[in-house]
Order: C-alpha cells, then structure tokens, then sequence
C-alpha cells in the first residue's frame, strides 16, 4: 500500500502541475486522470484483498484455539482418569501412563502442524 500512496502522491501533483496551465480536456490532463482512477481501483482491490486475508487468518486462529481448547479438555479427562485408577488397587498404571504420554504426543501435534 505504500507504494501505491507514494504513486497517488506523484500522480497528485503532476495533475495538479497540468491543470494549472492545460485545460481538463487536454491529453496530457487526461492521461493523469486515467492513471489516478486506475490507481484508485488497485488500491481498492488490494485493501479488500489485505481485509479478505485477515479475515482467513482470525478465522484459522479461532480453529485453532477450539482445537486447543478441545485437546486440553480431553488431557484434564485423561489426567482425573488416571488419578482415579491410581488410587484403585486394580488399576494398571503402566498402560495407562503410556496412553497418556502417546495422547501428549498426539496434542503436540495439534499445535505444530498449523
């Protein structure tokens, strides 16, 4: 966008250059005008696009974080779950931490591949 106001800028100050000696219907008059309202519409299509992907990114951003939140919420499960059998004498701990650190594992992988 900056490269587009600095255009605007020169564009500006040629048509105003031109139109204190020429008429608005001189070619050279025109031909400013035209690459103004070029101008103009580039800069429109570039400001809807910038707004288009920052839409995308806060939308990815929301995904992400309802992944998150999801994942935490099922490893607090997983966690009361093994404090649970820990306490029982019939719980097998082994498999289960083993479980749980395939799932921290799996919940890493969430985060990083985004």
């Amino acid at each position: 966008m900056r490269e587009y106001r600095q255009r605007m800028t020169e564009l500006q100050r040629q048509y105003a250059e031109l139109s204190a000696t020429l008429t608005p219907e001189h070619y050279k008059v025109q031909r400013v005008q035209a690459q103004i309202t070029e101008l103009q519409f580039n800069m429109l299509q570039e400001r809807s696009t910038i707004q288009r992907r920052i839409g995308n990114e806060y939308s990815a951003a929301l995904r992400r974080e309802k992944l998150l939140s999801q994942a935490d919420a099922e490893q607090e499960k997983v966690v009361a779950d093994l404090r649970v059998e820990s306490t029982s004498p019939s719980g097998c701990r082994s498999d289960r931490l083993t479980g749980l650190i395939r799932h921290d594992f799996l919940l890493l992988g969430v985060g990083l591949g985004q």
